[in-house]
């Protein structure tokens, strides 16, 4: 009877884990995937470019979420950094959300980031994000109602000061309302002698900023616009 051979070898070792390309250079298992943070709900968004490229930020199963999509965040940033506005800028991100917009800023050359939010499970997740890049020194986070018709500057101002540049990527049913907000910032002890705002908006909208504001440019998409402002504040 013929014999039937086996294979010498060891002891089997287990299949390797294929690499992802979406895999972060940072983070596996990103802050905020675990029971103590912001539930998880539709993925991740990665931070484009800089030094924290590659970075994956879960979007949490939060009500209005809704985070500025690459293709779109790419172009808030080469408008930034064409006009030299990122450097060394000091940065408020209104409806911060995932942090998206606030780290991608810290990431190419931004001083300091307030990041807002009325949620503060966000923030903490926020929070805890900065702690793993090693940039929780330039970071803060205030929980605040942005619907107020001075908005949250006050508050802003006891934290940071010399604010050189706002961005805002609200929720689109309360984007026309942020008018009075807007407005109150120039003339707030928050704001830098001179600063700029990068803000989405749906089209059309019936939002107008009033001076001391100007708007330098409107970026379309489909559905939306991207407008960035200047203003040199009273």
């Amino acid at each position: 009877m013929a014999q039937v051979k086996h294979k010498a070898g060891g002891a089997r070792q287990p299949a390797k884990e294929p690499k992802s390309a979406a895999t972060g250079r940072y983070n596996r298992a990103a802050p905020g995937d675990t029971a103590a943070g912001p539930r998880r709900g539709r993925g991740f968004v990665r931070i484009i470019a800089g030094k924290y490229r590659g970075y994956r930020l879960p979007v949490a199963d939060s009500p209005g979420l809704r985070p500025t999509a690459d293709r779109v965040r790419e172009s808030w940033f080469s408008a930034l950094m064409s006009r030299q506005l990122l450097a060394d800028a000091t940065v408020v991100d209104l409806f911060a959300g995932t942090g998206a917009l606030g780290f991608e800023a810290l990431s190419r050359g931004a001083k300091h980031v307030l990041f807002v939010d009325h949620q503060r499970p966000l923030l903490d997740a926020i929070s805890t994000h900065a702690l793993q890049l090693g940039c929780r020194d330039q970071v803060s986070t205030l929980a605040a109602d942005l619907l107020q018709e001075c908005g949250p500057w006050e508050a802003v101002a006891s934290q940071l000061q010399g604010v050189s540049l706002v961005l805002s990527d609200p929720p689109y049913a309360i984007a026309e309302a942020l008018g009075p907000m807007l407005h109150a910032f120039p003339k707030s002890a928050a704001a830098a002698t001179s600063a700029h705002l990068m803000l989405e908006l749906p089209v059309p909208t019936t939002l107008v900023l009033e001076a001391p504001w100007h708007v330098l440019k409107r970026y379309p998409f489909r559905g939306r616009e991207l407008w960035l402002a200047a203003c040199d504040s009273a």
